[in-house]
């Protein structure tokens, strides 16, 4: 049946045509009403939007907790540094 859907929706609709080519380049089969296919689809393509929004908000997170951290070594080297000063200063071995 589904293969049957291809040459109907082209004399018919072009607009389901394209409905079904973008539902099977997701991997989900088009149910042979346009409707729900459409639906289907748009469904498919908010939930991709989220993913790809999730993943950016992740990199970004990563990015920032990077940042953060060269911070805190930089810190901490300057850190060392003082500690080390003191030592001497205060002849301390």
């Amino acid at each position: 049946m589904i293969q049957a859907i291809g040459p109907i929706c082209s004399i018919l609709d072009p607009e389901y045509k394209r409905i079904v080519e973008e539902l099977r380049k997701l991997g989900i089969r088009p149910t042979g009403k346009k409707f729900i296919d459409k639906a289907r689809l748009t469904e498919a393509k908010s939930e991709q939007a989220e993913k790809m929004l999730e993943s950016k908000i992740q990199k970004s997170n990563d990015d920032n907790t990077d940042k953060e951290r060269e911070q805190l070594e930089r810190v901490k080297a300057g850190a060392m540094q003082l500690a080390e000063l003191n030592k001497i200063l205060l002849n301390i071995n």
